[in-house]
């Protein structure tokens, strides 16, 4: 009789041991989900965030003439029809975003075959960007940093669509999270500009 007691005791005792095991489980998958939860909602205040403040400096910047650029371009600008399509980096980017905007270099020169886009790089080791995104055209630099004091210190990477005057129409800036809807609104805006002249 005492061992069927003590069988019991141990019985209960490991269905309480299971139990609390059980419920610890729950608790920390439940602890795990609500960081996760906030993890996401992080995620999208940082997106919102973002675009708010590219909106901001779109405002600032669109309608503004960058001179710089003429003496980084100089002659080449001469043989090209407007808009102008600058693609704006620094070594310092992130990665991932300089290499979608060779991305989207690549399809504007692919979609019209005589134009241009000038890459203009400040800081950069160019040859891995040739390299690591299989383009071959030629890379500007701007080692005394003229366009991005000028346009005080912009975020990069960045696209630019300048008229002949070099006045800022439109831009864009290329980031690794985003989807590439932004980057056909961005195109699908300059098309018609490109579209003129062709």
């Amino acid at each position: 009789m005492k061992e069927i007691k003590n069988n019991k005791f141990v019985l209960i005792c490991s269905i309480l041991v299971v139990l609390i095991v059980i419920l610890k489980f729950v608790n920390i998958k439940n602890i795990n989900i609500k960081k996760l939860m906030n993890k996401k909602n992080e995620n999208q205040l940082y997106v919102k965030n973002i675009t708010e403040k590219f909106n901001i400096i779109e405002k600032k910047l669109i309608g503004r003439k960058v001179k710089s650029i003429q003496k980084i371009l100089s002659d080449s600008l001469k043989n090209t029809v407007e808009p102008y399509i600058v693609f704006l980096f620094t070594g310092n980017d992130c990665p991932p975003c300089i290499d979608k905007g060779f991305q989207l270099t690549k399809k504007l020169d692919n979609k019209y075959k005589k134009r241009k886009v000038y890459i203009i790089a400040s800081n950069a080791d160019i040859s891995r960007y040739l390299f690591n995104n299989d383009y071959y055209r030629y890379i500007f630099t701007d080692n005394k940093d003229l366009i991005r004091r000028e346009l005080n210190f912009i975020f990069t990477p960045a696209f630019l669509s300048l008229d002949s005057s070099l006045t800022i129409k439109d831009l864009y800036f290329p980031l690794n999270s985003e989807n590439d809807s932004l980057a056909d609104d961005f195109i699908y805006k300059i098309a018609g500009d490109l579209d003129k002249e062709y």
